[in-house]
């Protein structure tokens, strides 16, 4: 495990720039049979961000679905995930100190 401090504010409200997740360190997503195979700490575009990564209807990709509407959600094959981006970890836990200001 280890902390990281969010960067961006994609997942808004609940977790605002400067907030602290914890993440459990892990490179690849959950091998799990539901769609919604959780939130992970992940390098996009070389930066540092927090997504949901959702198994698609399709099942031939994945959406990267922040929780602010202002971003909007990355679509990549199954194909391309782990050349796309680089998953640092599984957030399971957040503090929002944002929401004390």
């Amino acid at each position: 495990y280890f902390e990281f401090i969010a960067e961006d504010d994609a997942m808004f409200p609940i977790l605002d720039v400067g907030d602290v997740a914890l993440v459990y360190k892990q490179t690849e997503i959950d091998n799990i049979s539901a769609p919604n195979k959780g939130t992970y700490l992940i390098k996009l575009g070389n930066k540092n961000t927090i997504r949901k990564i959702v198994l698609n209807e399709d099942k031939n990709g994945y959406s990267l679905i922040a929780m602010n509407p202002y971003h909007k959600i990355i679509g990549i094959s199954k194909d391309e995930l782990y050349s796309k981006i680089q998953i640092m970890g599984k957030v399971v836990k957040s503090e929002n100190k944002s929401a004390f200001k």
